[in-house]
């Protein structure tokens, strides 16, 4: 994967089912509670789902990785799941789509779905 990402691809704030993003995330070794950075993974995942915790009001996303390299990069296919707090603040880029508005209506069928889960909270 390249360091540069080519023009079709997009800063996000807001990331909704069907996107397929591009980040970069620390790796770390050891335990939970010593654990050790060994450098940064860069990740190609299609987003496949997303969730939100009706609790606390965190927005889960389901991916399909399609590359990754770096320190102990994920195997394409293998399915991962991250905090939308975590792929917002390592700055996700996204491929922009053939028909943006399919996404635009995609992203309002999101919000929607946000707004309920903060109304149970």
């Amino acid at each position: 994967m390249a360091t540069t990402l080519p023009a079709e691809w997009r800063a996000t704030t807001d990331i909704v089912t069907g996107d397929t993003l591009a980040w970069k995330e620390p790796v770390f070794e050891g335990s939970f509670r010593r654990p050790r950075f060994v450098g940064h993974r860069l990740v190609v995942a299609k987003v496949v789902g997303d969730s939100y915790g009706y609790d606390r009001g965190r927005h889960t996303f389901s991916l399909e990785v399609i590359e990754s390299s770096g320190e102990q990069p994920l195997q394409p296919g293998e399915r991962i799941r991250r905090r939308g707090k975590t792929l917002y603040s390592a700055r996700a880029e996204r491929l922009l789509w053939d028909d943006e508005a399919a996404r635009n209506a995609e992203a309002d069928a999101k919000h929607r779905r946000a707004a309920l889960a903060k109304s149970w909270m």
